[in-house]
């Protein structure tokens, strides 16, 4: 009868082994499910990131595309602004020459009565 206690105590050991052996078991699969659970919410948190970039992708290319409509117009309006400088100059030299042919003019006419009153007096001492 010796060999009783023996066996209970084995088997008391075993169970206490396996008691153990499942406490052990049960938290290495908790363990799993947090980091499970911490992968699940990065993937979460890159796809978000993903997004946002997608999303900033499309707001640089929104202002791209309004940066290079500000420098056409600016290019156009240059070269609107030099196109009527241009109209200016040639306004100006048209007013330029236009004074000088008034001038010419009004030296002719100057000259033309001259000669009128020349003629004029030649006439009178003829009669």
């Amino acid at each position: 009868m010796a060999g009783v206690p023996l066996l209970i105590a084995i088997s008391m050991s075993i169970s206490l082994i396996l008691d153990r052996n499942q406490v052990a078991t049960n938290m290495a699969v908790q363990n799993m499910n947090q980091s499970k659970e911490a992968t699940d919410e990065t993937f979460k948190s890159v796809d978000a990131v993903n997004k946002s970039i997608i999303e900033l992708e499309t707001v640089i290319e929104q202002v791209n595309e309004h940066i290079t409509s500000i420098a056409n117009s600016t290019t156009e309006q240059s070269n609107a602004s030099e196109a009527v400088d241009k109209d200016i100059d040639v306004l100006s030299e048209i007013a330029q020459r236009t004074g000088e042919l008034t001038d010419s003019m009004n030296q002719t006419v100057s000259d033309y009565q001259r000669e009128v009153v020349q003629i004029d007096g030649q006439l009178r001492e003829f009669n």
